[in-house]
């Protein structure tokens, strides 16, 4: 296990100081908290480059089936966005009556 500091981790990962310290009080992220020099600080454990690219190529592989209730299903995406645009062409056309009506008196 290699150990880096949650600011590095951070750095590295393009994200806050302030959500990598959540991640790990989440437990989202492998985390150890150290005392030196009278000061508390965060290391984030990560694994060897073996494991977790492994692991990352099983997530992936776990990501791209469709979850029940989970995940991202592309066919319910769109029918949806099908059905939202027929919502917005029924009240376009009932704002534009009720616009000729106020216009018209």
């Amino acid at each position: 296990m290699k150990k880096i500091t949650a600011r590095d981790y951070a750095r590295e990962h393009r994200i806050s100081l302030f959500e990598v310290i959540q991640k790990a009080n989440r437990k989202e992220l492998l985390s150890e908290i150290v005392e030196e020099k009278g000061r508390k600080v965060t290391y984030i454990l990560l694994e060897e480059e073996g494991k977790s690219s492994k692991e990352k190529n099983q997530q992936t592989k776990k990501s791209d089936t469709p979850q029940e209730g989970k995940g991202f299903d592309e066919t319910r995406l769109y029918k949806q966005l099908e059905s939202m645009k027929e919502e917005i062409r029924a009240l376009r056309k009932i704002i534009e009556k009720c616009c000729e009506e106020r216009g018209g008196k």
